[in-house]
């Protein structure tokens, strides 16, 4: 794998479930792996919380929107780390940031998808 695709890629819109070589790849969190799969204990509880964090579908759409660039600004600071620093400290922020990115698509952004499906992208349909 290069050094490049080693880096948790979030699609062109941000946060996304693209990175499967790279989460399963970097021993992240068992939740991590489950974003990739689709499936498992982190996917069923954000399933769970269907009843929605978000009444007004617009603030939804709004929150959905900047998950996406929080992520495609983590993943931009990935490749700064990758390019400026030694593996080690790289690695260890790969190893951060993919949690962060995590946490932000099972937590926020997957509510939000399951609540109002429209906003899902269609990559990650």
């Amino acid at each position: 794998m290069s050094r490049r695709s080693a880096i948790i890629y979030m699609g062109s819109i941000g946060v996304g479930i693209a990175a499967s070589a790279t989460v399963r790849g970097t021993g992240s969190s068992e939740g991590s792996r489950d974003i990739v799969n689709k499936s498992g204990p982190a996917i069923q509880q954000a399933e769970q919380r269907k009843s929605g964090m978000f009444k007004d579908k617009e603030v939804a759409s709004e929150i959905s929107q900047l998950m996406f660039s929080l992520g495609a600004q983590l993943n931009g600071s990935l490749i700064r780390v990758q390019e400026r620093c030694p593996v080690s400290e790289f690695e260890a922020y790969r190893a951060v940031v993919g949690r962060l990115m995590g946490e932000m698509f099972v937590e926020v952004s997957m509510p939000i998808f399951a609540q109002y499906p429209d906003l899902k992208p269609p990559e990650l349909k």
